[in-house]
Order: structure tokens, then sequence, then C-alpha cells
């Protein structure tokens, strides 16, 4: 068990903005926010899965819908204290230790939002390793143990359970009327999608990734400190690669079916290199000169050429200088079950998934991403 204080904060906003391959809500509000409560309640303890006990009552908590509604519309955490008391109705159980569903973007925070409040621990563990843009592109999913009944809820405290039954696909079903539902909530809502035994979190979750993802921004604050180069510090700690480089100069999104969707172009004056990446929320697709070089599940992150910041879809500006980072997937998601999970043909691209494999150098030639 550590202690997760308000010096942690800005390495994971770094981390969780890493992994969320550009979705999962911006990081720098949601670490506002947590700042807030820690300075409020005091530390937050972070056990690992092995210290769950048989009595537990796991929740994986997080927000869903449009990235770019909940930079106007913050959340408060009260919305889980709704869905809380729902729970409690339904199966007459509390939560005893709460985890964010994605370690990606924002929803890295989410369990802080009342983890200090209710004085529980948050479990150091994710069920995606990343951030994924569906309801049912869990974990557990691949371990039949179905992302259900699930709860919904608003800012204003307008609450909704859905049980899914009779349906080809019920993990699916959730992901449809879920989705509904979160647009009628203004395309912003609080999530759980079940609650977990001590040991279906141990069985099915990703172990380790909130102090991961700590790490990984550590590096990089390292990195900056003693004039490193940060996106050298990001690649040795997460075994990625360095795609390409260059300017923003277009983005085309839109706000549809709750979703960002999109595609922006990075052109690199120096060598004459294009990338485009095309996203759902999260970053699907990358083409460099027109032929495909990564997909998901593999994490495509966009990053601040100089600072190693990540760069969320919806900050997503022409004229910024980013780079473009590769990191590879858990193996969870390269299995068949995964990839059919969430593998690009699952998001309508006619291609198989290959893993990529980092074969770049570290080296980087500064005055190419000047």
């Amino acid at each position: 068990m550590q202690k997760i204080t308000v010096e942690n904060i800005d390495a994971l906003k770094i981390g969780a903005g890493i992994l969320g391959t550009g979705g999962g809500g911006d990081p720098y509000v949601g670490a506002l926010i947590v700042k807030l409560q820690l300075e409020k309640y005091g530390p937050v303890n972070l056990i690992n899965v092995d210290e769950l006990t048989n009595g537990d009552v796991v929740v994986p908590v997080g927000f869903v819908g449009a990235p770019s509604v909940s930079i106007e519309q913050l959340e408060s955490g009260d919305e889980f204290m709704y869905i809380f008391d729902e729970i409690q109705k339904y199966t007459g159980k509390r939560p005893t230790v709460i985890m964010p569903t994605e370690i990606g973007g924002a929803n890295a925070f989410a369990p802080f939002y009342v983890a200090g409040k209710m004085g529980i621990p948050i479990l150091d563990a994710d069920s995606m390793g990343r951030a994924f843009p569906e309801l049912q592109m869990v974990s557990f999913s691949l371990f039949d143990i179905a992302p259900q009944p699930a709860y919904l809820s608003d800012f204003k405290g307008n609450t909704a359970i859905i049980q899914a039954r009779n349906n080809a696909d019920n993990n699916l079903m959730i992901e449809n009327l879920g989705r509904a539902i979160t647009v009628s909530m203004g395309s912003n809502a609080a999530l759980v999608l079940c609650t977990l035994t001590a040991k279906q979190a141990k069985k099915t979750m990703l172990p380790n990734t909130v102090s991961y993802a700590i790490e990984i921004g550590e590096s990089v604050i390292n990195a900056r400190k003693t004039n490193q180069d940060p996106i050298k510090a990001i690649i040795e700690k997460t075994g990625g690669a360095i795609i390409g480089s260059g300017v923003i100069e277009d983005v085309d999104q839109k706000i549809e079916s709750g979703f960002l969707r999109g595609t922006v172009t990075v052109v690199n004056g120096k060598n004459n290199e294009t990338c485009s990446i095309e996203y759902q929320n999260e970053n699907l697709v990358l083409k460099k000169n027109g032929n495909i070089v990564a997909t998901t599940p593999d994490l495509i992150v966009i990053v601040d050429s100089q600072t190693g910041a990540p760069i969320i879809t919806e900050a997503l500006k022409y004229g910024l200088r980013v780079s473009i980072l590769i990191i590879p997937c858990d193996d969870m998601w390269k299995t068949k079950e995964g990839l059919a999970l969430v593998g690009p043909r699952y998001f309508g691209y006619d291609i198989d998934y290959k893993p990529f494999i980092p074969m770049i150098t570290l080296e980087r030639d500064q005055k190419e991403i000047l």
C-alpha cells in the first residue's frame, strides 16, 4: 500500500494523458479537482490486487461521453455518490474499494473524486491499460463477466440502471443503451459498469496501472528538470517509439452519437512526411505517407515536441508542434477475443491488426522538431 498525495498528481496527470491515447477526458481538469479533494480530505491509500480481501466490493468508476463537453461541464464527484446510493438499493452493498475503469486521461482521477470523502482505498489497477471509447471495451468482458448492471448519473442526480437481456450481444447493448442515455444527459455522465468481488478483480484487472502512470509522468518531469529529452524518457519507460513529428496542419472533427470523431494531419516540412490519425475519442489508426503503420489496440499518442506533454483529441489545434509515439498495448488485447472487442475491424477498418514492434532509434534530430 502507498499513499497518494498532492505531490503525485502532476505526474499522474502526464502519465494518464499519455496512456489515454487522446481520450479519457482532459487530465488537466481532473488533476485540479483531485488536488482540491486531497487537500481537503488528505492522502488516499493505493492498494494492489493482492491486498484485496474476500469481502471487498470493488467498484470501477469513470466518466463517459464526449471529452469536449466535460471541459465546459465540470464533474464534482457527487455523480458517483448518486450511483452508490442506487447500487445499495439494488444490491444492498456499498463500495469498499474503488478503482478507475480506465487509466487513460481524466478517468484516471475519477476514483480520487470520492475515495477521500468516503475513506476507502483505490485499487492500483484498471480494466484497459489505456483508454477505449466504448463501454463494453473492458478486461472483464474477456472473462465472461458482463459489464452490467450498469449505472449512470449526471450532475443533477438523474440516474439510470441498465440490465441488458434477450440480445445477441448483451455487452454491446450496454454500449448502445448507455450511449443513448449519456447523450440525453448532455453527453457527459458518471458511470459504473458493475461491481466486482475481490476474486473477479484479481482475475480480470490489469494490475499496477495507476502507479505505472505516475512513473511515466515522473520520468517526464525528471527529464525536464535535468534538461534531458522528455520524449526519450517516455519511450524508455514504455517501450514505445517515435513514428513522426511536425506541425498540425489540419483538424477535422465533430461530436457524433456522443463521441468526438475526427482526423488530424501532421506535416513535417523538413522530410516531407505526412502523418494522419483517425480517432473516436481515442486515437485509432495512424497512417504515414498514406500507409497504415499502427492501429488500435496499440497506443497512438500525440505529445508536445518540446515538453512531452500529452495532447488530447479535443485540444488538437492548427500550428501545434507535435510528435507521434506508438506504445505497445497489453497482451490481453492481442488475443482473438481482445481484437474482436477493440481491434481495427471492430471500428469498421478493413485491416488486420499487426502488433507494433519498436525499431526506431531513441536519438532525435532536434532540428527536425523545431
